[in-house]
């Protein structure tokens, strides 16, 4: 598909500027490719399907034309009745920031609902972090100083 494209240029940019820690890009990259593995135990996870959050139903006008633009793009597909997906597949809410521009972040919301979410079932020590906002982002930026590299990855753009 598109992203295997835009994968193998991750990878082609990192090697040519000789980043240290190939592996990691690797995985990225393969990730990208073939989607990841969450992690979610499976023997305590059972929920299936969340509804979005007040924020998205708000700004319903502005999510809908975000998802229209990405459906054009192949970013995500649908729109899909429940009976024509597995089973198995989790349906998560969706979420929105609204940018100082007055259009908004859209999140799926992997933390809903509380105590059953999908988030709830994926062992902490798996993945030690936690998500990080702008002054996050530039508080390490600057403790990284310069010759750092980070990097931001922006489906729509």
């Amino acid at each position: 598909g598109p992203y295997s494209l835009k994968a193998d240029l991750i990878l082609e940019r990192a090697l040519k500027s000789g980043v240290q820690n190939m592996r990691v890009v690797r995985e990225v990259v393969n990730d990208i490719k073939h989607g990841c593995d969450l992690m979610v135990n499976q023997n305590t996870y059972t929920h299936r399907k969340s509804t979005n959050a007040p924020s998205a139903r708000d700004e319903g006008e502005k999510v809908t034309d975000a998802l229209a633009v990405w459906i054009k793009k192949g970013i995500v597909c649908g729109p899909f009745e429940e009976h024509e997906v597995s089973k198995d597949i989790t349906i998560n809410g969706l979420m929105t920031k609204k940018k100082p521009t007055g259009a908004v972040r859209i999140i799926v919301n992997h933390s809903s609902p509380k105590s059953v979410s999908i988030n709830d079932n994926i062992p902490d020590d798996f993945y030690p972090c936690q998500m990080g906002g702008t002054k996050e982002w530039l508080r390490a930026l600057n403790h990284c100083g310069v010759g750092s590299s980070m990097a931001k990855i922006d489906w729509n753009g």
